[in-house]
């Protein structure tokens, strides 16, 4: 995974634990403020986080996980599952 965040000047791959923590951290802390917001349904968050997902062991762990997988609306997050 490859993604570029502009507001916090991170790009990278995501390619084992470290690399994981370190940049998907960061977006946690994000959305966990999306979520947190009392006004969420009627913002229009940005940016949207679109997450592809070809590896699935290296998010298994990951607190994100409760994000990408789909079950808060509104937060500006969309998740793409690549199976093999």
């Amino acid at each position: 995974p490859h993604f570029q965040m502009p507001h916090i000047y991170a790009k990278g791959f995501i390619y084992n634990e470290q690399t994981r923590d370190q940049l998907l951290s960061s977006i946690y802390e994000i959305l966990r403020e999306r979520d947190l917001d009392e006004n969420k349904k009627k913002t229009l968050y940005k940016p949207h986080f679109v997450f592809i997902i070809t590896n699935q062991q290296l998010i298994a762990e990951h607190v994100i996980l409760e994000y990408l997988e789909g079950k808060q609306k509104n937060l500006g997050v969309s998740t793409i599952v690549a199976a093999e």
